[in-house]
């Protein structure tokens, strides 16, 4: 009888080496996992947003509260969508470390052809000059100078600037915060706002009310979320009463009494999360804070830092409402001139001047 051969090799070096290639290969399937469950969740959001929209054209908006909706859904499509931006790159990286796992890719929407029995005609219309004042080297065919969800504009927009950036977790934003980038790396500012609405949408007791008054179908109510929303009230107390004081002495009060509250907040989340599944909601809200606890905790070092960036978004209102009257601005030049606009507006309305003056 013949000895069975074993696959793994008797030198231990060799056995290292296969052991931690398999550990890269697990990692990298747990990550590209993840990509595409995120992938999955966005996609899903996306359609649930796109067949509201069109209930809301066939019926109408029968309530305000269609229009609440539609916002909330827009918000949470754009949460998906950051998080599935980032478990792409992660498993991008974690892919890049073995050769056998192939990356996730996440697939893009796209149009369908046109059938082939239509006729296709190509028309080029000469342009008239190539001067600078028409835009020289930069003109471009149409759909042929959009971006895409990667962080070109805010790399290009902020590639002079250094300091603090604060804004949700969107993947973009990622090679600024980069070490080594020039001049400096832009430190991450966590928005507590974006933060609280995950946990408070797993702990509206009054909206779950409101829907079951209605008769209408209620999610889950977790007590786990409901104590995470009044830990993050606390720190909100505090700010309320440190709003307009000077850096210093807004400073000094969050050591006093914001930073025991952030301590006591980071141990609950870790046992917390601890108890959870990796792949409930909870624990996914909970690892958005704890996965950039840094940035959640900047505001203890500066006294500069406001702990939302509730005040940009209010300013960039005029933005989502014009969206209603208009949808495209034609080219990202015209997309550029439309931000050139809203910063004079606002930057007026910031120093008190009358915008239509």
């Amino acid at each position: 009888m013949e000895a069975a051969v074993s696959p793994l090799p008797d030198d231990i070096e060799a056995l290292k080496a296969l052991t931690l290639q398999r550990a890269d290969e697990a990692e990298a399937k747990l990550a590209n996992a993840r990509a595409r469950e995120s992938a999955t969740e966005a996609m899903i959001a996306h359609l649930k947003l796109q067949i509201a929209k069109l209930r809301r054209e066939q019926y109408g908006a029968s309530a305000e509260r269609t229009e609440r909706l539609l916002a909330q859904m827009k918000l949470q499509l754009e949460d998906l969508e950051a998080d599935a931006a980032e478990d792409g790159l992660a498993a991008e990286a974690a892919a890049a470390k073995t050769s056998v796992v192939t990356a996730f890719k996440r697939k893009r929407p796209t149009r369908k052809p046109f059938p082939e029995h239509l006729p296709r005609e190509r028309v080029v219309i000469p342009a008239p000059c190539s001067c600078p004042a028409c835009g020289s080297a930069l003109l471009s065919k149409l759909g042929e100078d959009s971006r895409d969800r990667r962080g070109d504009h805010p790399q290009m927009h902020l590639a002079s600037r250094s300091g603090f950036l604060q804004a949700d977790a969107y993947g973009g934003y990622g090679e600024l915060y980069r070490e080594g980038r020039a001049p400096t790396p832009i430190l991450e500012a966590g928005c507590f706002a974006h933060a609280r609405r995950k946990f408070f949408e797993l702990a509206d007791v009054a909206g779950a009310a409101r829907r079951k008054s209605r008769g209408e179908r209620t999610g889950m109510i977790y007590p786990i979320a409901l104590e995470a929303v009044q830990r993050l009230d606390a720190l909100f107390d505090i700010e309320r009463t440190i709003n307009g004081k000077p850096a210093a002495e807004r400073l000094a009060v969050r050591q006093e009494l914001s930073a025991p509250l952030m301590v006591e907040l980071h141990v609950w989340l870790t046992t917390q999360v601890a108890k959870l599944s990796r792949n409930h909601d909870l624990a996914k809200t909970i690892n958005y804070m704890l996965r950039r606890w840094d940035a959640f905790t900047r505001f203890l070092d500066d006294g500069r830092i406001c702990i939302t960036n509730n005040a940009a978004e209010r300013a960039l209102r005029c933005v989502p409402f014009g969206r209603k009257a208009w949808l495209f601005c034609g080219s990202d030049h015209g997309g550029q001139r439309a931000a050139i606009i809203y910063t004079l507006i606002q930057t007026a309305k910031l120093n008190d001047v009358d915008p239509q003056a």
